[in-house]
């Protein structure tokens, strides 16, 4: 699997009954030898494997043990940029498991924490692409969560705060395509509102 070729221990998916029980002795290997980040991203990972297989539940408990090692380490450095990134990312992935099991109010509540991190990252890093474009997607899902629970006032206000930021990024980054997708794909949905 993915997990464990990034982990370097493929060899233990080979000989393991099951792919989901490599992972955890992966997993439980890391918390023996390795640092609180490594056993952190290993978790990031596993959350992140459930969620391509669509094991939602599976997924929210794992993101959620990675969010309190990754609240220990932004405990131990909390002015990092890149912890609070990863925390931005793994709410991002929680939110989305949540609303796959139909759970809309845990959902929004994860993106709209992800997206205070996120907006606090633009105002550090104003030049990063990565950092301006994600409260662009978070805006989207929040949308699509708010639209799919019937909440359509809501859902149009997401998707224009999703079109203005990424028309904004436009002006700077023309030829960037991924954007120019962006605002065809949210001018869909706020179109297809009616408004």
């Amino acid at each position: 699997g993915c997990l464990l070729n990034k982990l370097g221990l493929a060899d233990k998916a080979e000989t393991s009954r099951s792919y989901e029980m490599a992972a955890r002795e992966a997993v439980l290997s890391l918390d023996a030898n390795k640092g609180k980040e490594a056993v952190f991203l290993s978790y990031k990972l596993l959350g992140e494997q459930y969620d391509l297989v669509g094991q939602w539940a599976d997924s929210i408990t794992t993101f959620h043990t990675s969010l309190d090692l990754l609240n220990s380490l932004l405990h131990d450095e909390p002015t990092s940029i890149k912890y609070q990134w990863e925390l931005s990312s793994v709410l991002r992935n929680l939110g989305k498991a949540h609303a796959q099991l139909g759970q809309f109010d845990d959902a929004i509540a994860a993106y709209e924490r992800a997206l205070g991190i996120e907006n606090q990252l633009v105002e550090s890093v104003p030049d990063n692409y990565d950092f301006r474009r994600d409260p662009i997607v978070t805006h989207y899902k929040i949308g699509k969560i708010h639209e799919a629970s019937g909440r359509t006032g809501a859902a149009l206000q997401e998707y224009k705060s999703a079109l203005s930021l990424a028309k904004e990024m436009i002006e700077n980054t023309p030829e960037e395509s991924q954007l120019q997708q962006d605002v065809s794909e949210i001018t869909k949905r706020i179109n297809a509102l009616g408004n």
